[in-house]
């Protein structure tokens, strides 16, 4: 990308792709140094230019540690471990107790308040005590509703595949609907699962446990897993003599990234540097209408050569530009995934030539992008990194143009653009070569793909008539709408930004003023002037 660009330069760039060209100024910088900032200023120092409101930075305790000062009486003695994954837990262990225990209660089909088998700890720890059937109420109903008119289903009437089909709205965008199927007990669930009960929303679950009966004193946990993107996975598993924390979140510290998670290597919760509970929602990879993204294994063909860093930085901040950079890693290589079904989608839909080879293209530069990330996150210290499976199971349904046409607003026209915006900024204030490369090839390709979506945007609006262009504006504006209810955080400290992690003022000022200066207006110019084109005639 040329450096120079800002927010003004962006917008005449993506009306210019759909043969607008009116804009406004942009603000250029000939040198290069600094420029990117979204409100046009610069900053080569990584100096703060405000306070963060949500930090994060990495804080997590070696789990091998913690283990380790898990001792008995005369452990001090010996330098043994008493306890490990998978042998008896010694005598001596306290298991924390569980201080006025609240039954958590569920509404039966009569309107009644049952118990649930659940119960909460003042220490915010969710376990389960006992099995018991769950209710899904009275009158149990989906909430889609026809307005919508976008997903897999419309009414309950059409989400047939199991017992109590519901269809709901689905997804961190709320704009389509899905059906879901409620359990009522552990036998509607796979093996290594249990029915967690939250009445029309009751479902399966992981668990390594199904109640405190096989903890040995210890809780049958609630942990989840956040996701951004997407709703957070829960599970279920026992608390260790070894634990750190619980997952009601006591021992760790969330202003700066921390979870409490449980690691089936460790036998432990314990707190880990989470990025997921501390950034935005990035392009997913939505697969009716929830967001997807393979997990991280230790390979070496999903790497580029770079340089060492030079700077010497601690522990924690190896962590935290590590952590940054292997989970933009995977969500560029959950873009592959995006990108592969869109083409399909525009061969389904005749598309031009254009559009279909551009789409062909984006898959390339996702792949050279996750190879970049994976490179950065292994350098600051991550293991030899890449992607594991990305299940692609229900990703091509029959998705009707509209359908097509709502993810490509959200997630190019809208998410693209923020994303070259945003990767501007971080070029903006990065001082590493490597990262200033990285950033500089990621934000031209991202611009460039954004482009793509806006043309797309048009055609359709070329091929629609009076009413489905009252459909498509209407979808747009909720589009814009919910891109600016997503919270918006970064790390902890401004520390980072030589290193290309931006913290909350920055990205926040990026993202906001991009909605506000950049998608907007760009929205509002190409709806306004489309003009209906000829058609492609489909033997």
């Amino acid at each position: 990308m040329g450096l120079g660009w800002n927010r003004s330069s962006v917008r005449r760039a993506i009306l210019a792709s759909v043969g607008l060209g009116a804009c406004g100024p942009s603000v250029e910088n000939p040198d290069g140094e600094g420029e990117g900032s979204a409100d046009g200023t610069t900053d080569g120092s990584g100096g703060s230019s405000g306070n963060t409101t949500v930090p994060g930075t990495s804080a997590g305790t070696d789990v091998s540690t913690t283990i380790a000062t898990v001792t008995s009486a005369d452990s001090g003695d010996t330098g043994e471990v008493p306890w490990s994954c998978g042998a008896p837990i010694p005598p001596e262990a306290m298991p924390p107790e569980c201080v006025n225990p609240t039954p958590l209660l569920q509404t039966d089909a009569d309107g009644d308040q049952v118990p649930s088998g659940f119960e909460r700890c003042d220490d915010g720890r969710n376990h389960r005590v006992a099995v018991v059937a769950c209710e899904l109420g009275p009158n149990p109903a989906g909430d889609c509703t026809p307005e919508i008119g976008l997903g897999a289903c419309v009414t309950d009437a059409d989400c047939t595949e199991a017992p109590n089909g519901l269809c709901n709205v689905r997804g961190f965008k709320a704009s389509e609907c899905g059906c879901d199927y409620a359990c009522t007990s552990d036998a509607d669930c796979d093996e290594g699962q249990l029915c967690f009960c939250d009445g029309i929303a009751s479902r399966c679950v992981a668990a390594e446990c199904e109640t405190d009966a096989e903890c040995a004193g210890y809780t049958c946990q609630l942990g989840s897993n956040p996701n951004v993107c997407s709703a957070d996975a829960l599970y279920f598993a026992c608390g260790s003599p070894a634990d750190e924390c619980n997952s009601g979140g006591v021992g760790c510290n969330a202003a700066e990234c921390e979870w409490c998670s449980w690691s089936a290597d460790d036998c432990a919760w314990a707190c880990r540097y989470d990025e997921d509970i501390c950034s935005d929602c990035g392009r997913p990879y939505l697969v009716d209408g929830r967001a997807r993204i393979a997990g991280a294994v230790v390979r070496s063909d999903w790497t580029t050569r770079i340089a060492t860093v030079d700077n010497v930085l601690d522990a924690g901040a190896q962590r935290t530009i590590a952590a940054h950079w292997l989970r933009n890693a995977l969500a560029e290589h959950a873009s592959v995934a995006a990108f592969a079904r869109y083409a399909l989608d525009l061969l389904a839909l005749a598309a031009p030539a254009s559009l279909v080879a551009d789409a062909t293209r984006a898959m390339a530069d996702e792949i050279e992008h996750a190879k970049l990330c994976f490179a950065l996150a292994a350098r600051h210290g991550a293991r030899a990194h890449g992607p594991g499976v990305l299940p692609s199971d229900g990703a091509l349904g029959d998705r009707s143009a509209l359908q097509i046409l709502d993810d490509v607003v959200r997630e190019a026209c809208i998410g693209e653009t923020l994303a070259a915006l945003d990767a501007i900024e971080a070029l903006a204030h990065a001082q590493d070569p490597e990262v200033r490369a990285a950033l500089s090839r990621i934000a031209d390709d991202e611009l460039r793909h954004a482009q793509l979506g806006w043309r797309h945007l048009q055609w359709q609006l070329g091929r629609a008539d009076a009413r489905e262009r009252a459909v498509i504006l209407d979808l747009v504006d909720r589009a814009i709408t919910d891109a600016g209810m997503v919270p918006i955080v970064g790390a902890a400290s401004s520390d980072f930004r030589r290193f290309g992690v931006l913290d909350t003022e920055p990205r926040a000022r990026a993202r906001i003023m991009g909605l506000v200066e950049v998608v907007a207006p760009c929205a509002a110019a190409i709806l306004a002037t489309a003009r209906p084109i000829a058609l492609v005639a489909v033997a």
